[in-house]
């Protein structure tokens, strides 16, 4: 009889390349012939490449790091990573790697993707400050004159480097600026700083209400216009007009968000939102930065409420006319997902609550720009036609709720409430949970058991 062991090199490899990548380490332990090929640097390309694009799973890489660039050392270190957080988090316990428990205040707190490193936000004295998560220990802090508000989750474009974006009020109070501070920590024991101001702009007249960053531009937007600016200090912020104003004041929209990217040199506006009937909307326009919208007559796409929320409706005797929407989280759809939104209701019975979560994945064909109006219409369109929101159901409050830059991994701090009440200090049995979308595309909750100081934590504030 043949062994495996036994086939040649570039057969194996081939196979080892079709391979998940719990099933490729799997084989690799399996005998020292076979553990031979992990010298192979094509092998664990292949595997970050599916890990990345297959199985659809975020991986901690820089905005502009290419897969096929990186070292033999640094594949297999993400592939190995990316093994055992699957096998951890698809589990059913998962348990943290470890914990750390440090005092940094009640401080807006950010974490730079890909690293151990958090940022603290302190307003009163216009400080931004870094420290290591892991070890707990301080690591460097700037003062931004004015500083009013950090508004742009980090950007890592190169290993070492990150951005965050805020904005500066003036001290009269009638102007603002766009800043970007740069982070340096290629040396984790000596991070830098650096600070970019734009030129002043005038206060604008509806609240700022999506903000972007990367390595060339800082944007936002408000309900009328689109402000953005190019990171040079010579360069004054330009604006252009919102072209979801109208879609927006018309109510069409009951929730929305806005994400903003960078695809093939043009600035990309996506707009996902939920109509008033629960269902997802999706639109997009291209900008050049230095003119106009590209492609303002863009497509309106409609993603159908998932059936499994209506039955489930159903099932547990909910009251669909008492229905609300948190505001949704907006990611790019480089994993299948377009957004992540959270829908509440009272059941009918006692005013108990029972709440879901929704993937809303990437829709198939677009509707035309003629059809937007007649898409948000639900008359417009048969229940049982398009692409559905994919649902997980849980008789508890998420009471905190975010994601990463996938979508397809949701963190939840989630209580069940006591009586009709939902005041925080009301609050029992708080827990911290991880909704999912598994291999197949459906839905998954977890519970993350915690221990010791960090279980005590969410006991005692489950905002820490």
């Amino acid at each position: 009889m043949i062994s495996l062991a036994s086939w040649p090199d570039d057969v194996l490899l081939r196979l080892g390349q079709e391979l998940d990548i719990c099933d490729l380490i799997s084989l690799l332990a399996t005998c020292r012939a076979l553990r031979a090929l992990q010298d192979y640097r094509t092998l664990w390309i292949a595997a970050v490449h599916r890990i990345r694009y297959t199985q659809l799973h975020p991986l901690p890489l820089a905005q502009n790091e290419s897969i096929s660039s990186l070292p033999l050392a640094r594949l297999q270190t993400l592939a190995r990573q990316t093994n055992r957080l699957l096998q951890n988090w698809h589990s059913d316990a998962p348990r943290p790697a470890w914990t750390r428990s440090f005092h940094i205040g009640k401080w807006p707190m950010l974490c730079i993707p890909g690293t151990y490193l958090v940022i603290t936000v302190s307003y009163s004295d216009h400080a931004i400050s870094c420290w290591d998560a892991r070890t707990g220990a301080y690591r460097g802090r700037t003062e931004v004159p004015h500083l009013h508000l950090v508004v742009a989750r980090p950007f890592v474009g190169v290993e070492g480097r990150a951005m965050l974006g805020a904005t500066v009020r003036l001290p009269d109070r009638k102007k603002a600026s766009l800043a970007v501070i740069e982070l340096d920590f290629s040396d984790r024991t000596n991070i830098r700083f650096n600070t970019l101001i734009s030129p002043s702009v005038g206060i604008v007249s509806h609240s700022p209400a999506d903000f972007f960053l990367n390595d060339k531009i800082i944007a936002f937007t408000t309900v009328r216009d689109f402000y953005h600016w190019t990171l040079d200090s010579e360069a004054a912020v330009q604006c252009i007009p919102n072209l979801w104003h109208g879609m927006i004041a018309q109510h069409e929209l009951d929730t929305q968000c806005i994400v903003v990217y960078v695809s093939n040199g043009l600035l990309r506006l996506r707009l996902f939102g939920t109509t008033p009937r629960g269902d997802g909307l999706v639109d997009s326009f291209a900008l050049d930065v230095d003119s106009d919208p590209v492609d303002p007559a863009s497509t309106c796409q409609l993603i159908l409420l998932s059936e499994a929320e209506r039955e489930g409706c159903l099932r547990h005797n909910l009251n669909t006319n008492s229905m609300w929407h948190y505001s949704p989280l907006a990611v790019r759809p480089d994993y299948g997902v377009y957004g992540v939104s959270w829908s509440g209701f009272n059941a009918n019975r006692n005013g108990a609550t029972f709440y879901f979560t929704h993937f809303w994945p990437t829709p198939v064909p677009a509707l035309s720009g003629a059809q937007i109006s007649e898409t948000v219409d639900p008359s417009s369109q048969a229940r049982d036609s398009g692409p559905q929101s994919i649902c997980h159901g849980h008789p508890s409050q998420p009471l905190v709720h975010t994601t990463g830059v996938s979508g397809r991994y949701v963190l939840q701090i989630v209580g069940h409430p006591s009586g009709r009440s939902y005041e925080w200090g009301e609050i029992k049995d708080r827990q911290l949970a991880l909704v999912f979308l598994d291999s197949d595309g459906e839905s998954q909750f977890r519970r993350l058991h915690l221990e010791g100081e960090a279980a005590r934590c969410l006991e005692s504030d489950p905002r820490c």
